[in-house]
């Protein structure tokens, strides 16, 4: 009786393992996890998807798997959540399609769009082979007063038609802002964008504004004292007020990095010849109408502000407050894959690989409240995932050798993403 009872548990086991296997949509073997809800990697697992979610995690102990989804061996490769890009900005609407390409091809799983316009909405909601989009709302008017009705309606309206944020470049005054800030309150709607010359940062910080983009008011701050500077560190702290630095930018738009050295980038082989030879003649014409000696000037000036602006972020990582990784892609730029080289600037500032890792990962899911939904591998989790060729957490460059995608219930391989681009 006792061994019936035995193989009866047994049996029953057996079958409540096979379950998740016979009911996935896609069943990934082999593969080692890096799952970035902590600094580790899970060797051998097997991952079942089903139905848009991680449905199972567990050893790959080589057991023979019956099931009609899909199988795929990522023997010797490393699954991660898909990368967030924080700073993009949507193209003219027909090259959209191509925008979203690139980006899943770099794995670039989510996007936030930082300048919006009425058709961006088009493109929200859950759509075959795109990101998930966080749209940011048409910018709000800077030159002009914007009084309490104003601004309950402008706010009401984004809200309503389905934009998730809200971006400030500028503004008239603090009453203005004030105003923005309480209909963005009353409408449960998100405030990010530039640090506000007409504000000062204290009004800015405890306002709720929820993520400051580049750092280059910060850097005044920095240049101006230690007291100065810590204050408002403390005051960010304190408010939990989130930091986009978007290096990259600085570094391309200002000629840190030689223009030879820019087109062998990872991607520039999906970009015309056509349109390189553009950039390369707006940056002949750009030195041809300054000077080669003013732009010389430039380049040490701003290089010495990029290192300001690591040791910035640096002591934001080591403070433990939110950074967000956001190329904000312009000249010289690929879409999604722009971001492997932010993530590299983030690196030369001194965080570790976990933390680059984390800024572009769970930490976008938190700062987005979605960190329920993706942003770590996890059992009930949204399978928004990338395979990559070796460790990320042993080289950050690990990032641009993307092997596979899965996003939701679909899978694209390698030559697959390849495939779209050529």
């Amino acid at each position: 009786m006792k061994k019936l009872f035995t193989l009866v548990c047994t049996g029953l086991s057996l079958a409540a393992t096979a379950q998740p296997f016979k009911k996935a949509d896609v069943i990934i073997r082999h593969v080692n996890v890096v799952p970035m809800d902590k600094e580790n990697v899970l060797a051998d697992q097997v991952v079942c998807i089903d139905k848009g979610k991680i449905s199972y995690i567990g050893e790959d102990k080589g057991q023979e798997i019956k099931t009609q989804g899909k199988v795929v061996d990522a023997k010797g490769q490393y699954l991660m959540p898909g990368l967030a890009e924080m700073h993009c900005h949507l193209p003219e609407e027909k090259a959209v399609p191509r925008f979203f390409d690139l980006n899943l091809a770099a794995g670039v799983t989510v996007l936030r769009s930082m300048r919006g316009k009425d058709w961006h909405l088009k493109f929200k909601g859950d759509r075959l082979y795109q990101p998930r989009l966080y749209l940011g709302a048409p910018v709000l008017p800077w030159d002009t007063v914007i009084n309490e009705d104003h601004a309950n309606r402008l706010v009401s309206d984004y809200k309503t038609r389905g934009f998730d944020h809200l971006k400030l470049l500028s503004i008239k005054d603090s009453n203005s802002f004030k105003e923005v800030m309480q209909a963005a309150k009353t409408y449960d709607m998100p405030v990010c964008g530039h640090m506000l010359w007409k504000v000062n940062y204290e009004t800015v910080l405890n306002s709720g504004y929820s993520s400051l983009e580049h750092l280059d008011w910060q850097l005044e701050a920095y240049d101006s004292s230690v007291d100065y500077y810590n204050s408002y560190l403390a005051l960010a702290e304190k408010n939990k007020t989130w930091h986009c630095p978007t290096f990259d930018f600085y570094q391309v738009v200002y000629r840190q990095i030689p223009e030879e050295q820019l087109l062998q980038r990872t991607g520039m082989q999906y970009i015309p010849d056509s349109v390189k030879q553009k950039w390369m003649e707006s940056f002949a014409a750009g030195t041809k109408k300054r000077g080669a000696e003013a732009i010389e000037k430039m380049k040490k000036e701003q290089a010495v502000a990029i290192e300001k602006k690591r040791r910035m972020v640096k002591e934001m990582s080591d403070r433990g407050m939110g950074l967000l990784v956001g190329a904000d892609p312009e000249i010289f730029a690929v879409p999604g894959f722009g971001i492997v080289e932010e993530m590299k600037a983030f690196k030369d500032a001194g965080l570790s690989n976990y933390k680059v890792l984390e800024a572009a990962t769970i930490s976008a899911a938190k700062y987005l409240h979605a960190d329920k939904e993706w942003g770590t591998i996890e059992k009930g989790k949204c399978a928004n995932c990338i395979l990559l060729a070796r460790n990320p957490l042993e080289d950050i460059t690990a990032v641009s050798e993307v092997k596979g995608v899965f996003l939701d219930k679909d899978y694209y391989s390698e030559k697959e993403l390849k495939a779209r681009l050529n």
